[in-house]
């Protein structure tokens, strides 16, 4: 019976123990997290600042889950009132009791802290948890858009890239079609060194006519 009274008190130390540090080591992981967040979210603002217009607008309502969030974990951040068993205040009411009253008295102090705690605890982690998610999900979206904006960019200087030099090709094509064809101009014609066809006509007459 006093081993089980003993282990009984020493099982509700830990037990009391761990939740002060899960509700410390809580505040640690919420604080931290914040500051990413904090951080994130003007950075990713200033990379879709020079982005398409519907890539703003997104960005703008991805930044609302990543704020509620925050919101969410400095909620977290909030002081609480633990309880941590027996008050050290009243130990002298239990120095002329029997060790076994005193550990009695101890595991009815440490179980009504503990149920109590578990009450702030859970309603913490509840908080804690859903802020968490919601940052995680605003900045993996987050990351998406960036990706999308920057193939849809890279496409889109590819695609001017390539209807700027089949313009190219096209000039290049039509001056050398230009240059390849040149212009002939013919002489002027002087009707006295024309040759005349003579035939049934005698040549003597027209020489005489020529020198007439």
């Amino acid at each position: 019976m006093k081993k089980s009274i003993e282990y009984i008190a020493n099982k509700s130390k830990e037990l009391l123990s761990t939740q002060i540090d899960s509700y410390r080591s809580l505040h640690q992981k919420a604080g931290t997290v914040i500051a990413v967040g904090a951080l994130f979210a003007p950075l990713f603002l200033f990379l879709v600042e020079k982005a398409e217009l519907w890539v703003r607008i997104t960005a703008s309502i991805l930044i609302t889950p990543l704020i509620a969030g925050i919101i969410l974990l400095l909620l977290t951040l909030t002081a609480k009132k633990l309880n941590q068993g027996y008050d050290e205040s009243n130990f002298e009411n239990l120095i002329n009791q029997d060790i076994d009253e005193v550990q009695k008295i101890e595991i009815a102090y440490n179980k009504y802290s503990i149920e109590k705690n578990e009450k702030i605890l859970t309603n913490q982690n509840k908080k804690y948890n859903w802020g968490i998610g919601l940052i995680i999900i605003a900045i993996i979206l987050s990351i998406f858009l960036l990706i999308l904006d920057t193939s849809i960019k890279n496409n889109s200087s590819h695609n001017k890239q390539n209807n700027t030099m089949a313009k190219d090709n096209k000039k290049t094509k039509t001056s050398s079609k230009t240059d390849s064809v040149k212009i002939v101009t013919l002489p002027k014609v002087d009707p006295k060194k024309v040759i005349q066809l003579n035939e049934g006509v005698d040549p003597k007459k027209e020489t005489r006519k020529d020198k007439k």
